[in-house]
């Protein structure tokens, strides 16, 4: 018999308890392996659709979690000054990256500084709910999310801990997207907030007016929430998973 039929037999029998398989590396995938964040996002939306394409997909997310890694940097909050520290985030997009949905990806990285270290502490790669039509768009609907769903909740658990004015950057690799905040008007994006409830005025509000966020350009090359909107060439994945690794501006003992 050969894989294929192997597989078509395992599929049609459900011996591979599909969504317990799948549960474990999403769990996995939230807590300590961003760099699978992506790849177990479209494993994910097959659960109930599954097949044998799915099912390689799944060997070979499984393959991949075998080859050792380096792991992460972990904060130590004890060694801090809780007023030294800062919040860094990335934000990035793909366009129209599923093919059954045409929706794109967003995708969010979110640093604690602090010490003159980055430390990871929040991550997602996350299908949009509404098919974008133009890559501007979608990473709006991206940035957007990394402000409400990532910057603001790091904000308030620092200011849980001790009251104060922190530091809040947002970095993203769209320039047609800072212009837009800049301004806090598109004729290309306004759309937004009647079709997919993203005020492009209230993210102009927090940035421009306010000065909660402050909106900073990264290259492509150099932003790593990229790792968590497509899959990438080993080259671009080893690139984004070392910065993930390895995020400290400069090195220095936390002990």
């Amino acid at each position: 018999m050969n894989a294929d039929a192997i597989l078509d037999v395992q599929v049609e029998h459900g011996h591979l308890k599909i969504r317990e398989h799948v549960g474990r590396l999403l769990w996995l995938a939230r807590t300590v392996r961003p760099d699978i964040s992506y790849a177990v996002g479209v494993v994910a939306r097959y659960v109930d659709s599954w097949n044998v394409a799915a099912e390689r997909l799944l060997v070979r997310v499984m393959q991949y979690l075998k080859v050792p890694r380096e792991p992460l940097e972990y904060l130590r909050m004890t060694s801090l000054k809780i007023s030294d520290v800062s919040v860094l985030g990335y934000a990035d997009a793909d366009f129209a990256g599923c093919p059954e949905t045409r929706k794109s990806t967003s995708g969010r990285v979110t640093y604690l500084v602090a010490g003159g270290n980055k430390y990871l502490v929040d991550w997602s790669s996350r299908r949009q709910r509404f098919v974008s039509s133009s890559t501007s768009e979608s990473e709006m609907a991206a940035l957007e999310e990394a402000v409400q769903l990532s910057l603001f909740p790091a904000l308030s658990f620092l200011r849980s801990v001790q009251e104060g004015d922190y530091a809040l950057t947002l970095l993203c690799d769209s320039q047609v997207v800072l212009r837009a905040v800049e301004m806090g008007y598109s004729p290309k994006l306004h759309h937004m907030a009647v079709t997919r409830a993203t005020d492009l005025a209230w993210i102009h509000q927090v940035c421009e007016k306010q000065k909660l966020v402050r909106l900073e350009y990264v290259r492509t090359g150099e932003n790593v929430s990229d790792l968590m909107t497509k899959p990438l060439f080993p080259e671009g994945h080893i690139r984004c998973w070392t910065m993930l690794r390895v995020p400290q501006i400069g090195r220095r003992s936390m002990d």
